[in-house]
């Protein structure tokens, strides 16, 4: 707060207090800072993905937290931009962004732990019942517990290569509950 008071247009100070106030249980108050450092920043709040950066990371998870689903899992698209160290598929073959997807190859690429990709699995039946080719790319742990399943048509695991795997798109499974 002092960082903030001696400097109201750091940035940074904004997202560390964002942090703390979270961490403390008060997220209430997490939120007005970070929606505070979108004002001092000139960023939009309401950009599309490639105007995102760390802020809509951390404004994502409070709305996540809070119950604000849509605009939660939309945010949620920042992990790539700013504020943690994931990455999305380089491929040559377009990201998803929820194009009509019937009669196409679509990869789905795994992201984060093991419940998280149970979790977000089921949005593969919604997508292959579209008439989708589903291609689920998981955790080598997990691989058996998905072979017998009918919400997607092809598994790989993490460690098969992609190189020459044919496929129209490919989306991270976080994605999918925004598209």
């Amino acid at each position: 707060r002092r960082a903030i008071t001696h400097d109201p247009t750091l940035i940074a100070a904004h997202i560390n207090l964002c942090i703390s106030l979270k961490r403390i249980g008060n997220p209430t108050e997490a939120e007005k800072i970070i929606r505070a450092a979108f004002d001092i920043s000139g960023q939009s709040i309401h950009a599309d993905e490639d105007h995102y950066s760390v802020l809509h990371w951390h404004l994502a998870l409070l709305e996540l937290a809070r119950g604000d689903y849509i605009n939660g899992f939309d945010h949620f698209r920042a992990r790539f931009k700013g504020g943690t160290n994931w990455k999305r598929l380089d491929s040559a073959q377009p990201l998803w962004r929820g194009e009509d997807i019937g009669g196409k190859m679509l990869l789905v690429t795994a992201e984060q732990g093991h419940g998280d990709m149970l979790m977000m699995a089921r949005y593969l039946p919604i997508l292959k019942a579209k008439g989708a080719f589903i291609i689920f790319q998981t955790h080598p742990a997990l691989v058996r517990y998905f072979t017998d399943w009918n919400g997607a048509n092809k598994i790989l695991s993490t460690d098969t290569p992609l190189d020459n795997l044919p496929y129209d798109y490919h989306v991270p499974i976080f994605d999918l509950p925004y598209r």
